[in-house]
């Protein structure tokens, strides 16, 4: 160690006394020279030189502080990373586990599969979710294998499953598929509208959902036999492949009205009957006829009115139960009635006016309104009396007898009306043909009038 700190304080020395033969110390000029044995002072000041010295003697031992220092930093850093590296490869011995299955199971059947790279003795949970529930399994192997198995769903769970692992913190997923059974019967079927318009334009839908015995939509792709049958016999067979669960057609209309009847079959596995009507369309021009002979206006005889067939363009008759409405307006005022058709016909029930005139008919069905009709309704009466006197002070009117245009007396209930001179005005029914009417004695009436069925006469005041 001294052959080292002797040639440390040469190497310093020489550049000190570099910087003294610039800078003056205590006017003197301070030299030193390497000696085997150690440091001497050449000089004149001995103070000096031993200041000096000192100074030196301590640099040196910070130089020799630092080199050591530094080697030690050296020889630390190899254990360190000798001690990284074993910790690395204690890390990657951690492995993972691992679900071995089938990428499908029938409906029905059980779902079974084996799960690899467990702890023994360590709880695990084992889970099968579809999309209609969820299932759970608890176990604690006692190996790194584990084999599980779910009993069959007993009901719909068709389509993706997703099973689920887990040890600790460590999980493992799997997606297998559930796949339905063979369809059977009686396959579901639909049809809508049950009336569609026979002009070979409008159609009705028949809609067919095929499931297997859990309830499951069979495969998609699956061909469904659709058979149509019409009303005059014939037929037509189309075939649809199942898609998003269903199959269906779309059924048109012929030119002809009558019952379709849909069968529906996926080879031997059949469904239940549907039909739907073709029906006449809008109706084209038709006609309004008196069904009965014309009466006179009194105001209670009934007669009836009837259309022509109402049939569209192809011949098709209406059905049955179609609306129609019989508008009048004539004497009596503006009235509707409203009827369906029964046999291609609309027939309605009028009541005769209570005034004669002109009374104008027309029936509107499906949009059609038909020609209008003009009848004239004559006087319901042939002749009537009436008296008018005054007694004690009061008026008293009589009428009767009411005769009427067939020769007998008008039919009870009919109305007779009177009206003073001075505007007042009473009502009474007649009965047996004949009327009695009453008024205040304190009127002064000269002349009067009645009205019965449209008819008026005059009658002059008795005192």
């Amino acid at each position: 160690m001294k052959p080292l700190l002797n040639k440390i304080r040469h190497s310093y020395e020489s550049k000190n006394l570099k910087r003294q033969r610039k800078i003056p110390v205590s006017k003197e000029l301070v030299e030193f020279q390497h000696e085997d044995d150690g440091l001497e002072k050449i000089g004149s000041d001995p103070a000096t030189s031993s200041k000096v010295e000192r100074r030196m003697t301590g640099k040196i031992i910070i130089l020799v502080s630092g080199a050591a220092f530094l080697l030690a930093l050296l020889l630390l850093r190899k254990p360190a990373s000798v001690e990284y590296q074993i910790t690395a490869l204690e890390v990657s011995e951690n492995t993972e586990i691992e679900i071995q299955i089938a990428e499908s199971f029938k409906a029905g059947e059980p779902i079974t599969g084996t799960i690899s790279g467990l702890k023994a003795n360590t709880r695990l949970s084992i889970s099968a979710e579809t999309g209609y529930a969820k299932r759970t399994i608890s176990a604690t192997p006692t190996k790194d294998v584990y084999e599980f198995e779910f009993p069959a769903i007993q009901g719909p769970a068709s389509g993706a499953v997703v099973i689920n692992a887990t040890q600790e913190n460590r999980t493992a997923s799997k997606i297998i598929e559930i796949t339905p059974d063979k369809p059977v019967d009686p396959i579901d079927v639909y049809l809508g509208p049950r009336t569609v318009i026979a002009d070979e334009e409008h159609f009705v839908m028949q809609v067919a959902v095929p499931e297997d015995k859990w309830g499951n939509p069979i495969d998609a792709g699956t061909g469904v036999d659709f058979s149509v049958t019409r009303s005059d016999q014939s037929s037509e067979e189309y075939v649809s492949e199942t898609k998003n669960l269903l199959a269906w057609i779309e059924i048109f209309s012929t030119t002809t009205a009558g019952r379709t009847r849909v069968s529906t079959s996926i080879g031997n596995i059949g469904a239940a009957e549907r039909d739907f009507l073709e029906v006449a369309g809008i109706p084209t021009d038709f006609t309004v006829e008196l069904v009965d002979p014309l009466v006179p206006a009194d105001g209670h005889a009934l007669i009836r009115v009837t259309t022509s067939d109402l049939t569209d363009e192809f011949g098709n008759v209406m059905p049955d139960g179609t609306s129609a409405t019989l508008d009048t307006k004539g004497a009596t005022g503006v009235r509707r009635i409203s009827g369906q058709t029964i046999d291609g016909k609309a027939e309605f029930v009028l009541q005769a006016p209570d005034k004669p005139g002109v009374v104008t008919l027309s029936v509107t069905a499906s949009g059609t309104q038909s020609e209008p009709l003009e009848i004239i309704f004559e006087s319901g009466i042939d002749s009537f009396e009436a008296t008018a006197t005054t007694t004690d002070g009061k008026l008293f009117v009589n009428v009767g007898p009411v005769i009427s245009a067939r020769g007998s007396f008008v039919p009870d209930g009919t109305k007779a009306k009177a009206t003073l001179d001075n505007g007042e005005t009473k009502t009474v029914e007649i009965e047996q043909g004949y009327a009695k009417l009453e008024f205040p004695s304190e009127l002064e009436v000269n002349e009067l009038e009645i009205e019965i069925l449209g008819q008026t006469k005059s009658v002059e005041v008795k005192q």
